[in-house]
């Protein structure tokens, strides 16, 4: 470890909350924690919030029990790891996260909305991996594509990969409807 190494110091969750709850940071600041670090998120453009919308609509109608849809808040990954994914199918009604941020394990099915962002989102894979979330998907707006991973190892991969054309089907392995590809694009 080089000594610029050392010297870094990586925040957790709990250091993100309390800066939050003293005023350093708040909801108007564009970032995520990941890997310990303050990563600057860039802000949305009419077509990124439209295709969020839009796909957490088709996600709502077709919930299990007992579970609910979450647009762009805090997930907790791990201790160094608090994403905003763009949509999160979670366990558990609103009221139930009030005292904490749903975990990943808690995720049915994560989804994040790439832009241009392709490379950060890829990244998250191993996040959310690492955190127990059961399903990622990257939508990947210009190549018109979605990356399907599944079944994490709890490491940075997944044992399930596959990216799907937009003339492709996908359903949630939670068991809801399957959803077109090019249904989920603009």
């Amino acid at each position: 470890m080089s000594v610029a190494m050392q010297r870094l110091h990586l925040f957790s969750v709990e250091d993100v909350l309390r800066m939050v709850e003293a005023g350093v940071l708040d909801e108007s600041d564009h970032v995520e924690l990941l890997h310990g670090v303050l990563v600057t998120m860039s802000p949305q453009g009419p077509i990124h919030s439209s295709i969020i919308a839009h796909l957490a609509e088709r996600l709502r109608a077709d919930l299990p029990p007992g579970s609910h849809v979450r647009e762009e808040k805090p997930l907790r990954a791990s201790r160094h790891d608090l994403p905003e994914p763009d949509i999160a199918v979670v366990r558990g009604a609103p009221r139930d996260w009030l005292e904490a941020h749903p975990r990943g394990e808690d995720a049915l099915l994560v989804v994040e909305v790439a832009w241009s962002s392709q490379d950060v989102d890829l990244e998250k894979a191993g996040v959310y991996s690492r955190g127990g979330v059961a399903e990622y998907w990257l939508l990947d707006v210009p190549a018109r594509k979605l990356h399907v991973f599944r079944a994490p190892d709890g490491q940075d991969g997944w044992q399930a990969v596959e990216v799907l054309e937009d003339d492709a089907e996908v359903t949630p392995r939670y068991g809801a409807a399957a959803l077109r590809v090019s249904g989920l694009l603009p």
